[in-house]
């Protein structure tokens, strides 16, 4: 079973904007064109304005930044061929309490990755669940994520078959969820410069990398922190 979370921005817009941010900071990769790196698209904002009267800082500290911005993405995953009691257990223990609170704060928006394995498995054991999130999905609140149906290391893939990897689970997905896919996790984080111009042909228009890709492509902390 795995989680991970990932940094980016969420708000009160009525309509969900895709969600971008490397694995641990808001910045993003837009594949649209690879030869640029691109400040984040994304989309919810969480506002911790204070009011100017009631909660000015001690003359000592720097005031506080008015906005912060915050992408939440969750990835959960199981690997083909898993126990079916794994599975369960994961479920029982991770995906639905989780579920069961975040539809408890309606204010709160965020970007979900479910692999194809477990999407599969909680289509024909728990379809409900998967019932739960198109809802979600349709309010606005949450964001499907894509990526390769199997959770392959698209890197190390020959073009086609990333392509079609990509694109059947969104195919899977938007049938399923009748969500809007754009996004797509990069399984592992693994990431080469050369699956950008794949990532467009399977119709991607973002994916989260971690910061440390960025830096190895010259830039700095503050430009990955704007």
């Amino acid at each position: 079973m795995e989680r991970d979370g990932s940094a980016g921005a969420a708000g009160p817009s009525a309509t969900p904007r895709p969600l971008c941010g490397p694995y641990t900071r808001p910045a993003c990769m837009a594949p649209s064109d690879p030869h640029r790196l691109a400040p984040p698209r994304a989309a919810m904002r969480i506002a911790f304005a204070s009011s100017s009267a009631s909660h000015n800082p001690p003359a000592t500290q720097p005031p506080m930044r008015p906005h912060v911005r915050f992408v939440f993405v969750l990835h959960n995953h199981q690997p083909v061929g898993n126990f079916d009691s794994v599975f369960a257990e994961a479920y029982e223990r991770s995906y639905l309490p989780f579920l069961d609170l975040f539809e408890q704060h309606p204010g709160i928006r965020i970007g979900l990755h479910t692999s194809g394995p477990l999407a599969e498995w909680l289509d024909q054991h728990h379809g409900d669940y998967l019932d739960r999130l198109a809802q979600l999905a349709s309010q606005g609140r949450l964001e499907i994520v894509g990526g390769g149906f199997h959770e392959p290391i698209l890197a190390m893939l020959p073009s086609r078959d990333r392509i079609g990897q990509i694109q059947s689970y969104r195919e899977w997905l938007e049938r399923r969820l009748a969500a809007d896919v754009r996004g797509a996790w990069v399984a592992e984080r693994v990431w080469d410069p050369g699956m950008t111009a794949d990532l467009v042909a399977a119709g991607v228009e973002w994916t989260i990398l971690d910061d440390e890709h960025f830096k190895a492509a010259g830039l700095a902390d503050d430009e990955l922190d704007r």
